[in-house]
């Protein structure tokens, strides 16, 4: 190896690391001086791995990451994938996805399931037909890291690359390849999700550290509110001012009873209801959906809570009951689709339902993520009614001391749109916010932490 090609070598490696997802490099010219000369060294040497070596010897103390990966792996997948990078680029997409490359490629494959599945006729993406279509159109613009993957010696794209790639995160064990599409396997769910769980543990740090203790002041006391515990009422505090008030017995009203306002142990239940009908594919909404929701379960899993999932579209279906089985959590929703209508009130119902089962030992909250207003297949079934049908049923989960929060996400909905899930919010008690598609996870991740709060007593 000559000089020349060392400086590029290490222009190169401080480049990748710069780009690399959540971590950024920390260095100047005497670094990047020091990692050159190393380099040079143990090559002049011919010690065995050299580049690794001078990498992790010089650069990987100067990595800051954001991430939960130690500055060391990060170092040692920016080399690998440097030195995959250095073979044929054919070679690279039959033998080999370089680790780097990974992740990206796992986000583009789920996306583009999304956008053509949402198509008005079938297409599939193991097709050769749909590669020559999708190319053009859909593919290009949309994954550019898998096209680049494809490329072989002519500068053309390559169907046949295109499935030995598929194959080969097949045998690492990360997808599926069946005979209508591609599966992800728990592992590839957890995997294509990494970035996102950077993000939580990064931008979230003191979100983990506020753990709830089991307190009470004598002097701490609030209004009695629908879904409290006669165990909890102040006694002595309720009498004082049922006296300063000059009331009987047959007088007290709600507001008079007096509830001890204390911090609470207990443990946060979370029903996360997702839309995924025909009209979250448009903007990569679901795409988004799904990266906020793993963020959300990564969340739950490190404050040890229990989180339970409901999908609607046309009906409501339960896909999995409350459980700390975390990454079955994120290989359920790394399967869902766009279709048909917007099925709120079933979404409720099934949430309701879902809670009945669990004790008082939790704090019980529903978040529901959609991306407009409720719909009906059927025909005979007003707006109005259909309305009157989903708050009827936040108010009988009120009753039973559960709170509602709504996520609408943006795009062209009208403020008129919005009425309806901001009574939902209201009436359940919960907050209500309407989002773009980048500020969801930052949304239901405050929602998710100030409930926690709020039920505990510490807002």
């Amino acid at each position: 190896m000559d000089d020349t090609c060392l400086r590029e070598t290490t222009a190169k490696i401080l480049k990748m690391i710069r780009q690399y997802p959540y971590a950024r490099l920390v260095i100047g010219t005497r670094a990047a001086l020091a990692f050159y000369e190393i380099l040079q060294a143990l090559t002049f040497l011919k010690a065995r791995k050299p580049l690794l070596t001078a990498a992790l010897i010089t650069l990987a103390h100067r990595v800051k990451s954001e991430s939960v990966n130690d500055s060391e792996k990060i170092i040692k997948d920016i080399v690998a994938s440097f030195e995959s990078n250095g073979q044929e680029q054919k070679k690279i997409a039959v033998k080999s996805v370089a680790p780097l490359k990974i992740v990206q490629i796992l986000r583009e494959l789920d996306n583009l399931q999304d956008m053509t599945y949402a198509m008005p006729y079938e297409i599939n993406i193991l097709d050769p037909q749909w590669f020559k279509f999708g190319r053009e159109s859909i593919f290009k613009p949309e994954a550019p890291t898998l096209m680049a993957q494809t490329l072989n010696g002519d500068k053309k794209y390559s169907f046949t690359t295109f499935k030995k790639i598929l194959e080969d995160l097949q045998d690492k064990g990360l997808i599926r390849l069946k005979s209508d599409g591609i599966r992800f396997t728990r592992s590839g769910s957890l995997i294509k999700y990494k970035n996102v769980f950077s993000y939580v543990e990064w931008a979230y740090p003191k979100f983990f550290s506020n753990k709830l203790a089991s307190s009470f002041h004598s002097g701490d006391d609030r209004s009695f509110h629908w879904g409290d515990s006669y165990k909890d009422i102040h006694l002595r505090r309720t009498l004082r001012t049922l006296v300063k008030k000059r009331k009987d017995a047959k007088q007290v009203l709600r507001k008079d009873i007096r509830i001890k306002k204390m911090l609470s142990n207990k443990k946060c239940m979370v029903v996360m209801s997702i839309d995924h009908s025909w009209s979250m594919a448009r903007s990569k909404k679901l795409q988004y959906v799904k990266d906020s929701s793993a963020g959300l379960i990564f969340a739950v899993k490190r404050n040890r809570d229990k989180i339970a999932l409901v999908a609607f579209s046309d009906e409501a279906v339960v896909l999995s009951q409350p459980t700390s089985r975390y990454g079955l959590l994120i290989e359920k929703i790394s399967r869902l689709r766009p279709e048909k209508e917007t099925d709120i009130t079933g979404a409720l119902i099934k949430t309701r339902m879902l809670f009945s089962k669990t004790g008082n030992n939790y704090l019980k909250h529903s978040i529901i993520i959609t991306d407009g207003i409720p719909t009906s297949s059927c025909s005979d079934v007003t707006r109005t009614e259909l309305e009157g049908r989903i708050l009827l049923e936040v108010r009988k989960m009120r009753k039973t001391g559960i709170t509602v929060s709504v996520i609408c996400i943006r795009d062209e909905l009208e403020e008129n749109d919005t009425s309806l899930a901001r009574k939902m919010a209201s009436i359940g008690r919960g907050s209500f916010s309407l989002v773009n598609t980048q500020d969801l996870l930052d949304h239901i991740l405050r929602d998710y932490s100030n409930t926690r709060s709020m039920q505990a007593g510490l807002l």
